[in-house]
């Protein structure tokens, strides 16, 4: 944050520069006859995050919509939804996130041939029996919407559930 450092020099600028609530800096400002304008920078960095949040789970649910190097295997890209967050990033995007797994290999290894993984390829069990329920760490639920890291599958009695209400038991 830009300010001086003497004004975290504790008490003696309590309530003159530094205040705990907006309201309470506006009325120190506007007993003076001036008028306050509130430029509220967390708030400005929280909805980007939640932008990018937005983004990250919208196009993640699309299986195959994007490639990206291979986390779980060297040399080679997957469409998988497994990847960090950030990659989203503007910054990162370009670089990272490839339409189609020939781009990615060139642009990641420098080889359009590099080992491909299609992970929209393999069979997925719709079966009435197969767990589908797991918890959302981001929102704080269970939910059975199917953006889940590929490796839970690996370990579904870990992280997969039968039913809404096993996996709240679970995770509560």
């Amino acid at each position: 944050m830009d300010y001086p450092l003497a004004w975290d020099n504790g008490e003696s600028y309590a309530g003159i520069t530094i205040f705990t609530s907006i309201s309470d800096c506006c009325a120190a400002i506007e007993a003076n006859g001036r008028s306050c304008e509130v430029i509220d920078e967390c708030a400005v960095a929280e909805e980007e995050v939640n932008d990018i949040k937005t983004q990250s789970y919208h196009d993640r649910q699309n299986c195959g919509q994007k490639w990206h190097m291979n986390l779980e295997r060297t040399w080679g890209c997957s469409n998988s939804k497994d990847f960090p967050d950030d990659w989203w990033f503007e910054e990162n995007v370009e670089q990272m996130l490839h339409d189609t797994p020939e781009s990615c290999c060139n642009e990641i290894f420098g080889n359009p041939d590099c080992e491909i993984t299609d992970e929209c390829a393999t069979d997925i069990n719709n079966s009435c029996t197969a767990p589908v329920w797991h918890y959302d760490s981001e929102n704080h639920l269970c939910t059975n919407h199917g953006n889940y890291p590929m490796m839970w599958e690996l370990e579904e009695e870990k992280y997969l559930y039968q039913t809404h209400e096993e996996c709240c038991e679970k995770n509560a």
